[in-house]
């Protein structure tokens, strides 16, 4: 299981979480945890519903099944078949880095 998958299969047991507590569960560096928390806060899956010790606290709000988005340039959803991108500019590049996989 890669790192993403870890963080995936936590949160979605989770109905408040800040990555400190995802760190704890999934015994991942933290900049690990919080680069992806953030892609999937920036893509819609999370929403930010307060803070706590100067953290984020995240809640799911889009949970589309078992299997993690999958980062890259971009995020790839297996559970819908759909790429996520977050700037046009970055739609070719997104592309690219999932054909060559």
């Amino acid at each position: 299981m890669n790192a993403q998958e870890k963080v995936w299969k936590v949160i979605r047991g989770l109905n408040e979480f800040t990555a400190d507590d995802v760190v704890v569960l999934t015994g991942l560096q933290r900049a690990t945890v919080a680069v992806y928390l953030s892609t999937l806060h920036k893509a819609g899956y999370l929403r930010i519903s307060g803070k706590k010790r100067q953290q984020a606290i995240y809640r799911m709000v889009k949970n589309t099944g078992p299997k993690a988005p999958i980062q890259r340039r971009c995020l790839y959803d297996p559970n819908t078949k759909k790429l996520m991108y977050f700037e046009v500019k970055e739609k070719g590049k997104c592309l690219k880095s999932f054909k060559n996989k």
